[in-house]
């Protein structure tokens, strides 16, 4: 499996922004990082990941890490992610016919995309996850299977 990095750092004297894109050809996990285990160690409450959960975690960070450009981009970024899941089998083929429509189920967009933020933060795409001052998060049924990401420079 290989990821198709996009790299637009090149100079452009209309925009001064550094960007990074990539599109990673997975199906979008359905786990989140709300998915944590509670256990109780020595009368103290531990918390873990679920086994699904760091599965995800792994796959992001062997994508993303093969792809991410030799600095973070650091300062205030702008952090665009479109995730299309695969078709439901009980889906109207007039929606079908559409190409690509808004995924409203499971999971929420919120939580989907922290456990990315955090992939990104390790694999060092962005220096630190509270450096996003703009979030766009997308999710679609769709042909396309993946997840786009761009991150780039805030103005």
């Amino acid at each position: 499996m290989s990821v198709q990095p996009v790299y637009l750092d090149d100079y452009d004297p209309w925009d001064e922004t550094r960007k990074w894109e990539a599109f990673l050809p997975i199906e979008p996990p359905k786990t989140t990082s709300q998915g944590k285990r509670l256990t109780m160690v020595g009368g103290k409450p531990r918390f873990f990941k679920s086994s699904d959960a760091k599965r995800a975690d792994a796959t992001y960070e062997s994508l993303l890490c093969q792809c991410a450009p030799e600095t973070p981009l650091e300062g205030p970024v702008r952090l665009v992610v479109e995730a299309t899941w695969p078709w439901r089998k009980s889906e109207p083929k007039k929606r079908i016919a559409l190409g690509r429509v808004w995924c409203d189920v499971k999971p929420d967009a919120d939580n989907f995309v922290k456990q990315l933020q955090d992939s990104l933060v390790a694999c060092r795409v962005i220096d630190r996850d509270e450096k996003v001052v703009e979030l766009v998060v997308r999710k679609f049924f769709g042909d396309k299977v993946g997840i786009f990401i761009r991150v780039e420079q805030a103005r």
